[in-house]
């Protein structure tokens, strides 16, 4: 099963849980507090084609302990393939850490992701990017960390999975409808619930509803865990229906677990591509 985090699907710390039966609603339970936020801040990718640029500021310091952050990104380029990897870092200036690591976004990206994480009390939080393109391509970024109450719960790490540093892409979807393309033979550690992030990666992208499907699973007999929707255009613009954030996929994916992703809209002449961020 699949949920968006615009449903009363809620982390209590150990397990993803419905909020039923008198619990708050998403809107309260999560970002009761909001410990930090950017807003359209631009990032500079390197001069050099998949190359990171530097690191640039998004929060200067947490007011408080964040377990989960809101992260969105956005860049408008018509008729450019404008293949794109970020990562997230925590630490001063000269000294960040990448916590998160080559997020695959396409050309026009409008949606947002939301990632479980322990963010401590007066951290400094900042992104880096890289690009297909030269000259210095620029993404404007902005984040929010908030705390929900179960910080001392929250993961430490995650993974993403099937993006390339080479291409700066993420995985492509097969290009016929309901085939399953391979994002990793084995995943290195366990994971409580696996974030699909699309993107795409064209100069001259089509325009579908586009349905990514998750599965695990050997190759011809994969099993379907959550999904979720996005709307791409012929202007290379790819987003979540309703501004939403993407879906979490929620339940138990052992170490060593094959994930394949299919789409339901053939993709000839247009690039889909995915990766997968596994919450530890």
């Amino acid at each position: 099963m699949s949920y968006q985090l615009t449903t009363a699907k809620i982390w209590n710390g150990t397990a993803w849980i419905d909020a039923a039966g008198g619990a708050k609603p998403w809107w309260e339970t999560y970002g009761q507090v909001q410990r930090g936020l950017a807003t359209a801040v631009s990032v500079t990718c390197s001069t050099t084609a998949h190359t990171k640029g530097a690191w640039t500021e998004v929060i200067a310091s947490t007011s408080g302990n964040a377990d989960f952050l809101v992260i969105g990104a956005f860049s408008s380029t018509n008729s450019t393939d404008t293949a794109s990897l970020f990562d997230v870092g925590f630490g001063a200036a000269g000294a960040e850490t990448a916590k998160i690591e080559n997020v695959a976004i396409g050309s026009w990206f409008y949606m947002t992701v939301v990632v479980p994480f322990a963010v401590p009390s007066g951290t400094r939080i900042a992104i880096r990017a890289q690009s297909i393109v030269t000259g210095g391509k620029t993404i404007s970024f902005f984040v929010q960390a908030f705390d929900s109450g179960n910080y001392a719960n929250a993961p430490t790490a995650v993974d993403v999975i099937g993006t390339s540093t080479a291409t700066s892409r993420g995985t492509a979807l097969s290009t016929t409808a309901g085939t399953y393309a391979q994002v990793t033979a084995s995943t290195a550690n366990a994971y409580k619930a696996i974030a699909i992030v699309p993107s795409a990666a064209d100069a001259s992208l089509s325009g579908y509803n586009q349905t990514y499907t998750l599965a695990t699973g050997a190759a011809g007999a994969e099993v379907e865990r959550g999904s979720t929707t996005i709307n791409s255009t012929s202007g290379e613009q790819i987003q979540a229906f309703g501004m939403q954030a993407l879906a979490l996929v929620s339940g138990t994916f052992a170490a060593g677990t094959r994930l394949a992703v299919k789409g339901n809209q053939n993709t000839v002449g247009s690039n889909f591509d995915v990766c997968l961020i596994g919450i530890r």
